[in-house]
């Protein structure tokens, strides 16, 4: 996998791919990316059954967020970054957090956790 790495949480190169898959081959805007990742109950369990092949048993909706928040951290930090795929990124993590009730406060934490694992 492309984003496969051994200090990454589980869970991210198959968020990766199906990430990029919607927006760069389906074309998708964040808005339908978002929706397929909070909807589509086929996904979620795909996911969970890769997780659960590792012996995973863990939160999809929080290693979703620590997905969203290291690309985001990813693409912000690039000086000829990609416009598009930041914007599209921060839209759905801005939509995660607001329908799930997150504060600013509970996602800043969340982002610590991130840096030190």
């Amino acid at each position: 996998w492309e984003y496969a790495a051994k200090e990454a949480p589980y869970g991210y190169d198959a968020f990766h791919f199906l990430f990029q898959t919607l927006l760069l081959l389906k074309k998708q805007p964040p808005e339908k990316i978002y929706n397929v990742f909070v909807k589509d109950q086929a996904i979620r369990r795909r996911v969970a059954s890769y997780l659960k092949d590792f012996g995973v048993s863990t939160n999809f909706s929080l290693l979703f967020l620590l997905y969203l928040l290291d690309r985001l951290a990813f693409y912000a930090s690039q000086v000829s970054g990609n416009v598009h795929t930041l914007h599209c990124l921060a839209t759905v993590t801005n939509l995660w957090l607001w329908n799930r009730g997150l504060s600013h406060g509970q996602a800043l934490e969340c982002a610590s956790f991130r840096l030190r694992l």
